[in-house]
């Protein structure tokens, strides 16, 4: 069982101090270490592996990385947050890292000298911050740079398709304008030091405002890394609608919609492209055939009885109710997340061939998300609480 909590969207611990007076407090090497680096490792273990950051920044990730893996090599193009990030991997006794300063000029190339001993190429909060075609070039930098069995993995990039900006403005709607639109509407923002920085660039002209527009932080979606690999059905080898990402990535309304938007536009994508936050791991050869997801179920209740649609994207369940799902493709593996009352709630799913339940339990107002697994696939199935609660999520693997 996972519980997280909800609406927050981005969840963050209390900031760990990964050395005296050095506090982690967007909580990156906790989540690293707590959630994301065990996803990672279902695909691909690190142990022994060399891993290489693009982005390290002060590297609080890197030593969740480099606790794992058999070698890190980091590389930012901020040098005084490098010299802090060795500051942190030294005081960790940490011997097996190495953080690279370059120039925005030459990282490129400085990277590239490590091609064919790479085996993760990790992008964890950086995609977002790049220009869009330093984007494609890192991405093809990245499939030049890691072995052919390697794995790409991008963590913590903001989805622009998403309704809120979470991310920089802190605003609706705002990852999806133009650079030209965003930057005159940027003022239009609450988050001060935001509204402050974009009004000193643009003082120093066009170049400078765009400039640090893209630093601030732009969305990112399913077009650059369609553009990078082509095919994504047979690049994208794992999403982050997964049982150990859920305590990190609980389910938000807007997801939900856009994850309609997708059904109906673009159904063979997986299914990260419709969350809030981009994690998935990329082959960087086209692989045979894709690999299943847990995707989400489109929330349809016209069959089902006593379920009631909230427009924060819940159904709420009374007491005797029957959800009724019918699966875009038949699966033997189900995730449901449960909004908590404060009690353990039994979530009951049926299928044609066989039932399975389990026990979720959530702090109140809070997801708990749950795994069942039947015998057998199955394409319609009944969910049953045995309490009145509301669900905010109904996947399966498919």
């Amino acid at each position: 069982m996972i519980v997280a909590r909800h609406p927050a969207v981005k969840l963050r611990p209390m900031g760990t101090e990964l050395m005296p007076g050095i506090i982690d407090t967007d909580g990156r090497f906790d989540a690293a270490a707590g959630s994301l680096i065990p996803w990672i490792e279902q695909v691909c273990s690190l142990a022994g592996r060399t891993v290489l950051e693009y982005g390290c920044g002060m590297g609080f990730v890197s030593r969740a990385f480099a606790a794992r893996a058999g070698r890190h090599i980091g590389f930012d193009i901020d040098e005084s947050a490098v010299d802090l990030g060795r500051q942190v991997l030294a005081y960790a006794g940490l011997d097996n890292a190495e953080l690279h300063h370059a120039p925005v000029e030459t990282i490129a190339a400085e990277v590239e000298r490590f091609a064919g001993e790479v085996d993760v190429f990790l992008l964890y909060a950086v995609v977002e911050h790049l220009t869009v075609p330093e984007r494609l070039d890192v991405l093809a930098l990245a499939r030049r740079v890691v072995r052919r069995d390697g794995v790409i993995v991008v963590c913590e990039a903001p989805n622009r398709l998403i309704d809120f900006d979470h991310h920089t403005a802190q605003m609706p709607y705002f990852s999806q304008l133009p650079d030209d639109l965003a930057l005159r509407y940027a003022r239009n923002s609450r988050r001060g030091d935001f509204t402050a920085a974009m009004a000193d660039a643009a003082g120093r002209g066009g170049p400078a405002a765009r400039e640090a527009l893209a630093r601030w932080g732009r969305g990112v979606s399913f077009h650059e890394f369609e553009l990078a690999f082509g095919d994504l059905r047979r690049h994208v080898i794992a999403s982050n609608y997964d049982p150990l990402l859920m305590g990190v990535r609980p389910v938000q309304p807007d997801e939900q919609r856009l994850a309609r938007g997708l059904e109906e536009y673009r159904p063979d994508l997986a299914p990260v492209f419709g969350r809030y936050w981009l994690d998935l791991i990329l082959s960087p050869i086209a692989l045979p055939g894709p690999p299943s997801f847990i995707r989400p179920w489109m929330m349809d209740t016209r069959t089902s009885q006593k379920v009631a649609y909230a427009p924060n994207e819940t159904l709420h369940l009374a007491d005797g109710a029957r959800l009724h799902a019918r699966l875009r493709a038949p699966s033997r593996e189900l995730m449901v997340g449960v909004i908590g009352t404060g009690e353990p709630i039994e979530v009951e799913v049926r299928g044609a061939t066989g039932q399975a339940s389990a026990i979720v339990t959530g702090p109140p107002g809070g997801a708990g998300y749950v795994v069942l697994a039947l015998d057998s696939p199955e394409r319609e199935v009944e969910l049953r609480l045995d309490a009145p609660a509301a669900i905010n999520f109904v996947g399966y693997r498919g």
